[in-house]
């Protein structure tokens, strides 16, 4: 079972070319799967619209990176966490117990996916999340 849980501001690194997006290649190969939250899909569709209407990518690689993307998913690369209430209570939880990081709302909630799965590792690209996520105990690969 895997112990990496990546946030969607990593996992966009290793579909889209950007900075440090060499190093989550490299990490993300040495796992057997990784760890994501079912938020995290609509994290990323936003993210590659987002690229697609910036004029940083076209639609075409935004098609095809959807794709390759649930491919992961379907062959078990990508390890989709569910969500629930329990989850949402732990999100807020989290924000309660940090209240010197500036935690957003679905930052909270990727935290609370990956503290609940008992993920031992987490890969981000967003300094304030990392913050919380060393707060809650958790080794960190910063892709910031």
């Amino acid at each position: 079972m895997t112990s990496l849980f990546a946030d969607t501001s990593a996992l966009i690194k290793w579909y889209i070319a950007e900075t440090h997006s060499e190093k989550v290649d490299s990490l993300f190969v040495t796992q057997s799967e990784v760890a994501i939250s079912r938020l995290t899909g609509v994290e990323f569709c936003s993210a590659l619209g987002r690229r697609r209407r910036n004029k940083q990518i076209s639609r075409k690689l935004e098609k095809d990176t959807l794709e390759l993307f649930y491919s992961h998913q379907l062959s078990g690369h990508l390890r989709v966490l569910p969500l629930n209430d329990t989850h949402c209570a732990e999100a807020e939880h989290l924000m309660h117990t940090l209240p010197k990081i500036p935690l957003r709302a679905l930052d909270a909630m990727q935290l609370a996916a990956a503290k609940l799965a008992n993920m031992a590792e987490f890969a981000s690209a967003d300094k304030i999340q990392i913050s919380a996520a060393k707060a809650i105990g958790l080794k960190i690969h910063d892709f910031s």
